[in-house]
């Protein structure tokens, strides 16, 4: 954005005698009418306006581009506010409900704990948002997402977002830890099989809310290091980057997927399902692999472009 200076006597001095000598000049080499002095004097007072009130309107200008991108920033992030406000109010409402059901005993705990942890997600994505909103009010552009981001201010953005990410991945891994517990107690009472698709399901899930938190804490720590000096921004980067690919692939389990596929392909001998759906299952376990493939390729290539990264 172009500032607005004050001109030094020194400088309205000096352009005055250029706008003196630059008029001598014309006048000795043109026609031999002269003009007053006070009417020279004039002339530079009027340059000196224009010049200064130009840059007085590029400085607006910017301003008023700047600020109107900041309130148009604003402008989304209250409609995302209002719109997960709402859904706040209704989850909330819900579990009110639910409570009543469960003392009455019309729905067990596991289903007052799920509707727990909606509530507990909506009120993360609530926090993100409102912090979203005072780092636009603060910097009047997008919120910074990367581990070597500056502070504004003295506050880190970066971080308080790390912390919320955090902790909504790790009411998810509680959630998922929770079910998994149940079903496997289940197939030690014998109300379930050992090999119940639902049961393997949700020890996925459990593994892949793991990794999640497992990558949310090394992006914490990259971004500790990287403020405390230990890492250049190029190297906090780069590792965030293997870090997130890695996630990635422990992410894409297949196990699942073939399952699914296995199951599908049984229903449909059995006359259950039709063929369609035996595709739809075989498309599932081809898009995993190829984003699989797609991951690796990815990991090699950051290997290639800067070697195997340091220990996290």
């Amino acid at each position: 954005m172009t500032e607005i200076h004050e001109p030094t006597p020194e400088f309205v001095s000096r352009l005055e005698w250029q706008v003196r000598s630059t008029l001598s000049r014309r006048d000795r080499f043109s026609m031999p009418t002269r003009r007053p002095t006070q009417q020279v004097v004039k002339m530079a007072a009027l340059i000196l306006i224009s010049v200064f009130c130009g840059a007085a309107g590029v400085a607006t200008a910017d301003q008023v581009q700047e600020s109107r991108a900041r309130a148009i920033l604003l402008q989304q992030i209250d409609l995302e506010m209002q719109l997960t406000g709402a859904q706040l109010q209704l989850v909330r409402t819900r579990l009110e409900e639910v409570e009543g059901l469960f003392e009455t005993g019309l729905v067990n705990e596991e289903t007052v704990n799920a509707t727990k942890n909606e509530v507990r997600m909506v009120e993360l994505r609530y926090a993100r948002f409102q912090l979203d909103r005072e780092e636009i009010s603060l910097t009047g552009r997008e919120p910074q997402q990367k581990v070597s981001a500056p502070l504004v201010g003295n506050r880190d953005f970066v971080t308080e977002r790390f912390d919320l990410d955090l902790a909504e991945a790790t009411s998810i891994l509680t959630l998922a830890e929770t079910k998994s517990a149940t079903l496997h107690r289940q197939v030690e009472e014998g109300l379930l099989s050992a090999t119940s698709t639902t049961l393997r399901l949700w020890d996925v899930q459990v593994r892949q809310a793991q990794q999640r938190v497992h990558y949310r804490n090394i992006l914490q720590d990259l971004r500790a290091r990287f403020l405390e000096g230990e890492l250049t921004a190029e190297e906090a980067e780069y590792r965030a980057r293997f870090a997130e690919a890695e996630s990635s692939l422990n992410n894409l389990s297949l196990e699942v997927a073939r399952e699914n596929l296995s199951r599908a392909e049984e229903l449909f001998e059995q006359g259950a399902i039709r063929e369609s759906e035996v595709y739809e299952a075989r498309l599932e376990l081809l898009q995993r692999e190829l984003r699989m493939q797609q991951v690796m390729l990815r990991i090699e290539q950051l290997r290639s472009g800067g070697g195997d990264p340091p220990p996290m």
